[in-house]
């Protein structure tokens, strides 16, 4: 009589319902239920079974963990049917939503293209897709292979990779992969095009692409991409649409590194003007609040009829982010629509803010202080754990304190540490006796 054996565990509970048992069965089959948008193969590579093969249950159990340490999957659930001395397999998966995975960017993987990358890390990591999740491994997988593709170009490197957070100028959180050593930084721009500006504005653009020279090499979807650096300059003369056509990158190795040489043509074409600026109000921030605040930083900001310099778009876009700033929104930034008019050579900037959430102070940390300080700090510290976080109060209170000498014969630093999984601020100050340094420094 055959004897029948069937067990559910969820993933989320580490499989704890599923017996630990050392009895052996020899797997005749391994199903999947739920598992797109992942194919059986990959599924079954990254738990390590295949058909034939002799199982226990702490043997399931150890791969389905496997699984759930890549952070794909919302829930899984596994049944084992034991029939004799054979098994079959089945899982139940609940894949985590494409709106909940990150993109990947990569800095500085000067060697390749994005297309090379891409392709290769689908070949070679099981599950990946062109998506992350921001935990488990799966990151820690690419990262692993990144290694091994530089290891191939005869290229030694340590990669890291941190999920970072959206800002102004990337609106969206993404895992970035970075190589962190060497060293890879731009030694050249040898850009074309030039002459087709007025010649009063190129010396300025040639001094502008000087100037990048000795920079971090950057071509991700976080912070200022070489590219866009090299592009600013006409930017900020309102050439918004201009681009770099026929963009090639030579990699030599240098003393600190790799150097990357930059060569393209640019394509500037036509001047920009605003023609209207528009922001979408907030219970925080009304429209009038917003109009105000562009009128008292007239100089600096973008007006309609004036040049649609992005130089004054993004000072316009910081004195948004700033007031969201100061109302605990640490990881507040900008979404900027434009909509060109190529006819008549204008541009209408729709700007919506996503405020994320506030944050809130965690705790405040003094070092070094003497008892004077220790004591003034408690009668004049009105920003306590559980308040919203404001950044500027820390530096405005140290600045009152020195303009009445509260603080003389110390150096001050201070450090705030945000956390974007718990939404806290950690302040640090430091307080170091300038005698005392004076004393370590002399012979």
């Amino acid at each position: 009589m055959a004897f029948l054996r069937q067990t559910l565990a969820a993933i989320t509970l580490l499989l704890a319902s599923l017996p630990a048992s050392a009895q052996q069965a020899t797997v005749t089959a391994i199903a999947f239920t739920g598992g797109a948008p992942y194919t059986e193969k990959d599924l079954t590579t990254v738990l390590g079974l295949h058909t034939g093969q002799p199982l226990s249950d702490s043997d399931i159990q150890t791969a389905s963990a496997r699984l759930s340490a890549t952070g794909l999957f919302d829930a899984i659930a596994v049944a084992a049917t034991d029939t004799g001395d054979t098994r079959e397999v089945r899982y139940t998966l609940k894949a985590t939503p494409d709106a909940r995975l990150l993109a990947p960017s990569f800095a500085n993987f000067v060697w390749f293209t994005p297309e090379e990358i891409d392709r290769t890390l689908r070949t070679r990591v099981p599950l990946y897709r062109g998506l992350l999740p921001d935990s488990g491994n799966l990151s820690d997988s690419l990262q692993a292979v990144l290694e091994q593709m530089l290891q191939e170009k005869g290229v030694t490197a340590t990669v890291r990779h941190s999920v970072v957070e959206p800002t102004t100028a990337h609106p969206h959180r993404v895992v970035n992969f970075r190589i962190q050593q060497p060293e890879i930084v731009l030694a050249r721009a040898r850009i074309s095009g030039l002459e087709a500006l007025p010649a009063e504005q190129q010396p300025a653009i040639n001094g502008a692409f000087s100037r990048l020279v000795g920079k971090p090499y950057n071509e991700g979807e976080t912070g200022v991409t070489t590219v866009e650096e090299i592009l600013a300059p006409a930017r900020d003369l309102g050439y918004i649409t201009a681009k770099i056509e026929d963009l090639r990158r030579t990699v030599t190795p240098s003393a600190h590194g790799y150097d990357v040489t930059v060569t393209g043509k640019l394509i500037p074409g036509s001047i920009y003007t605003l023609a209207q600026l528009m922001w979408a109000p907030t219970p925080a921030y009304s429209a009038a609040d917003f109009q105000y605040d562009i009128d008292q930083h007239s100089k600096e900001t973008l007006h309609p009829g004036a040049v649609a310099s992005q130089k004054a778009l993004t000072y316009t876009e910081l004195q948004v982010a700033n007031v969201y700033h100061l109302l605990g929104y640490m990881d507040a930034y900008l979404n900027v629509i434009p909509e060109l008019d190529t006819a008549a050579h204008t541009v209408t900037y729709k700007l919506r803010v996503i405020p994320g959430e506030q944050y809130r102070v965690h705790a405040i940390h003094l070092n070094g202080a003497s008892d004077q300080i220790t004591l003034d700090y408690n009668v004049s510290w009105t920003m306590y754990p559980g308040d919203l976080y404001n950044p500027l109060y820390l530096g405005s209170w140290v600045k009152s304190h020195i303009e009445r000498h509260k603080f003389d014969g110390y150096d001050i630093r201070y450090f705030a540490s945000t956390d974007p999984t718990t939404h806290l601020v950690d302040l640090t100050i430091t307080f170091v006796s300038k005698r005392q340094t004076y004393e370590r420094s002399t012979p």
